[in-house]
Parts: C-alpha cells; sequence; structure tokens
C-alpha cells in the first residue's frame, strides 16, 4: 500500500496512525508479542512471590524456602531486564514496519526485526539517555520540594505545603513537557545515521513549535491503551479483588488477567509508535522536501540518464 507523500493535517496524521495499523494488525500486533510475552512472565512471577513469601511464613524456614524466594525475586528482575530489552527492540521494529510501508516495500515481522538488530546498542542507549534526563527532573522537582519544606515549614506550614504541590505541579509540567520533545527520537536514529545523542537533538528540532500535535497523539494513543486494559484485564482484575486477595480464585483470575493484559499490550502497545512515525514523516516531508528525495531515490539511476530535453512523469 503506497501513501501520497504530502503535509496532513491534525485529522489526516490521526486517521492516517489508524489506518496503518488495522491494515497491518497482524504485523503491527505480531511485533509486539514478543514484549507482551515477556510482560505476561513478569505479571505471572510476581503473582508467585507473595504466594512463596505465605508458604515460608506458614512452614518452617529452610534453605530450600529461602532459595526459592530468592530464586522468584532474581527471575523477576531478570525477566524485567530482558523485556526493557526485547520492548526496545521491539520499538525500532515497528518504527522499521511503518517506515517500510511508506517506502512501499514489503512488510514482514521477523523484517522489521532485522532491519533494527544492529541498532540495538544505540536503541538502548538512547533510552538510557532519555530515562535519564526524565529522571532527572524528577529528582530536582522532589529535592526542591524537600528543600522548601525543611526552610519554610517550620514557621510556615501552609505557607510551604503551597509552594510544595506548586513546585510538584511544575515539575511534573517539565517532565512531560521533556517526554514530548524526545517524542520522534527513536524514528530519527533508527531511519537515519545518528547517534543516540544526536536523535535526542533531532527530535528537538522536529517537535519545535509543534509540540500540540505530538500531546494530541500521545492522548490518542494512551485513551486506546486505556479501553484495551478495560475490556482485556479489568474485569478479572475486578474479579480477583472481590474475591479476596489471599483467595484461590483470587489467585486464577490474576494469573488470567497477566494472560489478558499482555494482550492488551500487544494490540494496543503499536499505536504511539505508528503515530509518532507518521508524524516524524510528516514534519520532514512538510519542512525538509522529504517526499521529493523519497520520490528520486524510486526513479534511481534512470533519473540521471533522462535526456535534458525530456519531460519527467
Amino acid at each position: 500500500m503506497s501513501f501520497e507523500l504530502r503535509p496532513l493535517s491534525l485529522g489526516e496524521l490521526l486517521d492516517r496512525s489508524f489506518s496503518l495499523y488495522r491494515r497491518h494488525f497482524s504485523t503491527f500486533v505480531g511485533i509486539m508479542a514478543a514484549p507482551a510475552a515477556m510482560m505476561m512472565l513478569i505479571s505471572i512471577a510476581g503473582q508467585m512471590l507473595p504466594m512463596l513469601a505465605r508458604n515460608g511464613a506458614a512452614s518452617p524456614l529452610t534453605p530450600v524456602n529461602i532459595g526459592l524466594f530468592f530464586a522468584g525475586v532474581f527471575a523477576v528482575f531478570g525477566l524485567s531486564v530482558l523485556y526493557f530489552v526485547v520492548y526496545v527492540l521491539a520499538t525500532g521494529a515497528t518504527t522499521a514496519a511503518v517506515s517500510d510501508l511508506y517506502l512501499d516495500s514489503p512488510v514482514t515481522i521477523a523484517g522489521s526485526y532485522a532491519r533494527v538488530r544492529g541498532r540495538l546498542g544505540s536503541l538502548l542507549l538512547l533510552m538510557l539517555l532519555t530515562g535519564l534526563r526524565v529522571v532527572g527532573a524528577v529528582v530536582v522537582t522532589v529535592l526542591v520540594i524537600t528543600l522548601v519544606v525543611l526552610v519554610i515549614g517550620r514557621g510556615t506550614p501552609i505557607l510551604s505545603g503551597a509552594l510544595a504541590v506548586l513546585i510538584g505541579i511544575l515539575g511534573f509540567l517539565f517532565t512531560f513537557f521533556l517526554m514530548l520533545r524526545y517524542a520522534v527520537s527513536v524514528p530519527a536514529l533508527t531511519l537515519e545515521p545518528v547517534t543516540a545523542s544526536e536523535a535526542l537533538a533531532r527530535s528537538v528540532e522536529l517537535t519545535r513549535g509543534r509540540l500540540g500535535r505530538v500531546l494530541v497523539l500521545v492522548i490518542f494513543a494512551t485513551v486506546i491503551a486505556y479501553i484495551s486494559v478495560l475490556i482485556f484485564q479489568m474485569p478479572l482484575t475486578t474479579a480477583a479483588f472481590i474475591a479476596g486477595p489471599e483467595s484461590a480464585a483470587a489467585f486464577w483470575l490474576n494469573l488470567a488477567a497477566a494472560v489478558t493484559g499482555a494482550i492488551a499490550s500487544a494490540i494496543s502497545g503499536p499505536i504511539m509508535i505508528i503515530a509518532f512515525v507518521v508524524f516524524y514523516y510528516d514534519v520532514r516531508i512538510r519542512h525538509e522536501g522529504l517526499d521529493l528525495q523519497i520520490m528520486m531515490d524510486k526513479l534511481g539511476p534512470a533519473s540521471a540518464t533522462t535526456p535534458s530535453g525530456a519531460v519527467s512523469a
């Protein structure tokens, strides 16, 4: 399926993102199935840990019980690290798949993963740099709030409380602002010959003056994600809560919720990534003439051998 390469309105941006997702549903869900499966295993392991702890408390403390509990803790930690790696790789693969669709190239799950396998290290570094900036903003906010409470709180607790709330709101807004600025760093790194730090700068450049559009895309994808959770996971989670947290029924309901939650993640996970890649292409087409570059690339060597007096198609 080829696309008309032209600037898009906000409505067209949302429509193209959802059309891409709908027409290639199985491919995108298949790409995100790997991190969703890892998430399911983490959720199941998380359900097993409290059960091991309760059994250990009810029975004599033995090396076997202790060993099983810590083995479960290390298993959850190892699965979490593996999930992060697989998710980052799946994000790059989804980006590559959308790019192939824009270039009217064949798209497969294996081919999309193969395209970004060599960029895994750069993608992980990009996520690390992004995380450091975002977490840094949160840490600074917490430190400033703590300082305000310690310095002003003793004399005027009402004023210090109001300032703490105000600083917390400003810190949240600034953190969210950073996340919006870095929205297209993954497409920049995956589709351009840049380093991780250059991809962050490139994302800031591409989103400058366009954060309103990015915000709408985030809201669009978040609403779909919450709807998926409400449909697939919430009924089972609610039933487990009603059954009682330590009952056998709650245990099995939570396990079922882990499975359906993974399904919801695989279904809704690609939406935001697709929307950001479509936005990336729209900005580059609108301001950098990427559509002309793509058309010239499709013409290939034939364009260089066209007689000077001929009219190109």
